[in-house]
């Protein structure tokens, strides 16, 4: 059991809808073709997986049984639950990734410590790499590590620059997406939102450090692995700043906007999708501070001046998403480019 949850596990993964042959396993997985070689050859034999060929290429097809999508399908069940992580982490189970683990968290004590010693920041390419590695192996907890929580909260701190920052925001929405069934890292990592929120709408900000706070936002999720209120009302309160006239970047901010409410529609509930109706009306009127503003239509006759075009877009997306009809919006004070 222990084995299949390891190296097997990943494989299957990548096997997933599709035949591939050992070279593309070994490439996705970034690992030598005799890894592969030598675990499908188990598990050709216990029935969870068949190989084909070789073809006029010499080439042989692997390709995922029914009894392997089951399996697969129950692992994956298994490592999503939440007790069953927290349940490993008390009894410190010891696993066969411990090195990728403890590569992480060597990396980000290193990094601490020059941070702490140097005020002008310090290269993070190295524990970047450990964290990409560990994160593509689906390695467990890679990311509970007290000394990269702090560094990740660091996000938003100007001792930072533009390339290190972007790479921190990377790093964050890894840790984000990987721990979605940790209640403990949940909870940390939804403390990151206000920071990844004022690098959001920060225009002056590198474009791609902007547009990956957002995705990072977007990856947010709540203990019960719905969207948070709060994720859901910062995404609204930077909708409401690109749609002012002559703001730089907004139509990139507009596209990671659009593919974050996408990913979401499932996941809301159904004030979150009032809200959202109601938002297109909203955008027109003063700043969104609370999820009150959106709770109510606002009827005051203080309208600000935004993009018509781009108020227009937003409109045809929400209608888009809710699947019904969102009234157009009062055409006084718009303006377009």
């Amino acid at each position: 059991m222990v084995w299949l949850m390891g190296a097997p596990y990943l494989i299957m993964k990548e096997l997933d809808g599709r035949p591939l042959c050992p070279t593309e396993v070994a490439k996705a997985l970034d690992r030598p073709i005799a890894w592969v070689s030598k675990r499908t050859g188990r598990m050709e034999a216990l029935g969870l997986i068949i190989k084909e060929g070789p073809d006029d290429r010499g080439r042989r097809s692997m390709a995922l049984t029914e009894k392997g999508e089951r399996v697969m399908n129950a692992i994956s069940a298994i490592e999503e639950n939440p007790f069953f992580v927290e349940l490993r982490r008390a009894l410190d189970l010891k696993a066969p990734e411990d090195a990728m683990r403890s590569a992480v968290r060597a990396e980000a004590e290193r990094v601490k410590k020059e941070l702490r010693a140097n005020e002008g920041g310090c290269d993070i390419g190295r524990l970047y790499k450990a964290v990409m590695g560990a994160s593509s192996m689906r390695v467990e907890s890679w990311y509970a590590s007290n000394d990269l929580t702090l560094l990740l909260s660091t996000v938003g701190s100007e001792r930072w620059d533009g390339p290190s920052r972007l790479l921190l925001l990377k790093l964050i929405g890894r840790a984000i997406n990987d721990s979605r069934s940790d209640r403990e890292y949940v909870t940390a990592y939804n403390g990151l939102l206000e920071s990844l929120f004022e690098l959001a709408v920060d225009e002056g900000s590198d474009i791609n450090v902007r547009l990956e706070a957002i995705t990072a936002i977007g990856s947010l999720r709540d203990r019960n692995g719905k969207v948070p209120n709060g994720a859901f009302l910062s995404v609204m309160k930077v909708k409401w700043e690109t749609l002012a006239p002559n703001r730089d970047g907004s139509g990139l901010v507009e596209c990671a906007i659009s593919e974050v409410l996408q990913k979401w529609m499932p996941l809301l509930n159904e004030s979150q999708r009032g809200m959202l109706f109601r938002s297109v009306d909203r955008m027109l009127h003063g700043r969104i501070s609370t999820s009150d503003d959106l709770q109510m239509k606002d009827d005051s006759s203080d309208l600000r001046k935004v993009d018509e075009k781009r108020l227009e877009s937003y409109r045809s997306l929400v209608a888009s998403l809710l699947n019904r009809d969102v009234p157009k919006v009062h055409t006084r004070c718009l303006v377009s480019d």
